[in-house]
């Protein structure tokens, strides 16, 4: 049995590609004042972001002074400048009231920039789904980030920003699946959606954690996920497991 302490934050893209610069305006870059790359974040609005209550461990009011975002960014490295990128500062950092650091249920959180930004072919928000809308299983989606490209130990990541196609998996298949390692049928609730492959592949990993899942409807571009965890990296039927940003709808909506 995988007991739930060998569970990871997904931290990287596993089988993805270079994105092309600006092709995912709305992903935030969130790291330490130690320069320490640790999430990343959706830009939902001019001064919010959503990102993996999990992001900022078991701490219910994260020092905003111990972190800061950057906007607009391609190439992880700080010395080097991304012509559209914006260095943001955090006035607040809201976790959900029922998230779980045990289960990582209720995996989310909302960070307040101390300023609003201003809109450009690089900085853009990802629209918000429908309160309670479920996707069919087999939609198509991509996650993005600038967590491990392996399962290497010494992985640290990618410096150029990476990109996956995943596909939506059905969470009572999902459950079956993670069964086999976890001797429990109900690991990924209602407040999760799974997605990669059965035969593996393509996933997020260790440092992707807070990154969205990006599902285009009539031409619309929405988060409805939200990397959170998962049992390895791209692995055969170990899909990755998302926050399910359409429960929260009303919430965020609440706090923005």
């Amino acid at each position: 049995m995988v007991s739930l302490q060998f569970r990871t934050p997904s931290q990287r893209i596993i089988g993805g590609t270079n994105a092309n610069y600006g092709s995912h305006p709305w992903l935030v870059n969130i790291r330490r004042l130690t320069d320490v790359n640790i999430c990343g974040g959706t830009l939902i609005a001019p001064n919010k972001v959503l990102t993996a209550a999990h992001c900022f461990g078991n701490n219910r009011n994260p020092n905003v002074n111990y972190y800061f975002g950057f906007l607009g960014k391609q190439d992880r490295r700080i010395n080097r400048v991304d012509r559209g990128q914006r260095r943001v500062s955090f006035a607040s950092i809201l976790i959900h009231p029922n998230y779980n650091h045990a289960t990582t249920d209720n995996d989310i959180a909302i960070i307040t920039l101390t300023e609003s930004v201003t809109y450009n072919n690089y900085v853009r928000p990802a629209c918000l789904p429908q309160q309670d809308e479920t996707l069919a299983a087999r939609t198509s989606g991509v996650v993005a980030g600038w967590g491990d490209v392996s399962d290497a130990a010494s992985n640290l990541g990618s410096d150029i920003l990476q990109q996956a196609t995943v596909e939506v998996i059905d969470n009572t298949v999902c459950n079956q699946w993670l069964k086999i390692f976890t001797n429990r049928d109900d690991e990924v609730t209602s407040n999760m959606m799974c997605a990669g492959y059965e035969s593996g592949g393509r996933d997020a990993c260790q440092g992707d954690s807070g990154g969205p899942l990006i599902i285009k409807v009539s031409n619309r571009l929405y988060v409805y996920g939200i990397v959170s965890w998962g049992y390895d990296c791209g692995k055969v039927r170990k899909p990755g497991v998302y926050t399910k940003v359409s429960n929260y709808v009303t919430w965020i909506n609440s706090n923005l």
